[in-house]
C-alpha cells in the first residue's frame, strides 16, 4: 500500500495507456484525487471504472423481459402439443403427462409476460425509454394491449384444462385421453391469438412490418376530343353600280 501511494506522487497528468509500464511515462506531479473517484493507482492495478453501465444491466428492464418472454406462450405450447398427441394416439401416460405439465409451465408465464407488458407501458409513457413512440407506434401499441387482453383468458383456460387433466389421469386414466384433446384444441387456439397478439406487438418498433400505406390513383383526365374547325362563312352576293339601267353584281 505505502508502494502504490509513493507512486501516485509521480504519476502523469493522463493515465498511461494499457500495456505500457509505469516507469516508462513521463513522470508528473499527480492531480488531487477528487471526492467519490478512486484514485489512478486504483484505475492503472484494477481499470479505469466503466464510464457507461454495465450492459447486462439493460437487459433486466420491463422492456426487454417482455421481450424475451412473449415467445413462450407461442413456442413453448407448440413444443407440448407434440407429446400431448402421441400420448393421446398410443395411450401413453408418460407422453401425456409430459405435455401437459409443459402446458401448465408454460401458462404459468402469463403472468410475467402480462406484468412486464405493463412495465413496458410505463417506460414509454414517462419517456424512460428512447426514442419515443411515433403515431404508427402508439396506435400498434393500444392494438397490442387489447389483443393481449383478449388473448390471456384464453392462454389461462389452456393450463386449467390441462392441470385438470392431470388430476385425471392419475385419478381416471382412461377418460384422460377425451380432456387431452380439448388441452390439445386449447393450446392450438392460444398459439393464435397469441401470434395474433405478437403480429400487433412487432409493429410498435419495426415499420417493416407495418402494412403499407394504401395510395389510392389519381383519376386520369378523359383524353380530349379533337374539335373539328368552324367553317368558314361564304361571301354573300354583293349589289354593283347600274349601268345603263342594268343592274351588274359582282361576285
Amino acid at each position: 500500500m505505502k508502494k502504490l501511494a509513493k507512486e501516485a506522487m509521480t504519476l502523469p497528468a493522463e493515465p498511461c495507456p494499457r500495456g505500457v509500464l509505469m516507469e516508462n511515462c513521463l513522470p508528473q506531479a499527480a492531480p488531487p484525487v477528487q471526492p467519490g473517484k478512486p484514485p489512478r493507482c486504483f484505475n492503472l492495478v484494477y481499470g479505469a471504472p466503466p464510464a457507461h453501465p454495465l450492459p447486462m444491466a439493460s437487459l433486466f428492464t420491463p422492456a426487454h423481459l417482455h421481450l424475451a418472454l412473449n415467445h413462450v406462450p407461442i413456442i413453448g405450447l407448440a413444443v407440448a402439443c407434440l407429446p400431448i398427441l402421441i400420448g393421446i394416439l398410443f395411450q401413453s401416460r408418460g407422453a401425456l403427462a409430459s405435455g401437459l405439465l409443459a402446458v401448465v409451465l408454460c401458462v404459468g408465464t402469463m403472468p410475467a409476460i402480462m406484468e412486464t407488458g405493463e412495465g413496458a407501458q410505463e417506460s414509454f409513457v414517462d419517456g424512460s425509454i428512447e426514442p419515443g413512440m411515433d403515431a404508427a407506434g402508439k396506435a400498434a401499441f393500444r392494438e397490442h394491449s387489447g389483443r393481449a387482453k383478449l388473448t390471456a383468458p384464453v392462454v389461462y383456460a389452456a393450463g386449467l384444462l390441462a392441470v385438470i387433466a392431470l388430476l385425471t389421469l392419475i385419478k381416471f386414466p382412461r377418460e384422460a385421453g377425451l380432456i387431452g384433446w380439448t388441452v390439445l384444441l386449447g393450446c392450438i387456439l392460444s398459439m393464435a391469438l397469441s401470434i395474433w397478439t405478437a403480429e400487433a406487438g412487432g409493429r410498435i418498433r419495426h415499420p417493416e412490418f407495418r402494412p403499407a400505406p394504401m395510395v389510392t390513383p389519381s383519376p386520369e383526365p378523359p383524353p380530349a376530343t379533337p374539335t373539328a374547325p368552324a367553317p368558314s362563312p361564304s361571301p354573300s352576293p354583293t349589289t354593283g353600280s347600274t349601268n345603263g339601267g342594268a343592274t351588274i353584281s359582282t361576285i
